[in-house]
């Protein structure tokens, strides 16, 4: 007897096809940004253009350290210009 699960990879709506890890990855950043915006305005600082600083500069690292990552376990070292593509 198995556990039933949900096969959750993909949503077509219409053209647009939405994929199950990205849709949680951007629910993930934007309940942090929620999160982190709300802890500060109770904490008398409401300073949500400096949240979304940080929410962006975390989301760029985020990218380019990935890339790194991959490239470096996974890519062909042999041929560095593959990085970029």
């Amino acid at each position: 007897m198995t556990i039933p699960f949900f096969d959750f990879t993909t949503i077509h709506l219409g053209p647009v096809t939405i994929y199950g890890w990205g849709l949680m990855v951007a629910i993930g950043i934007l309940a942090a940004f929620f999160m982190l915006n709300h802890i500060l305005h109770k904490a008398n600082e409401p300073k949500t253009s400096e949240v979304i600083d940080a929410t962006i500069n975390a989301i760029t690292a985020g990218l380019i350290f990935s890339r790194i990552f991959y490239f470096i376990f996974y890519g062909n070292l042999a041929n560095p210009l593959e990085f970029f593509y």
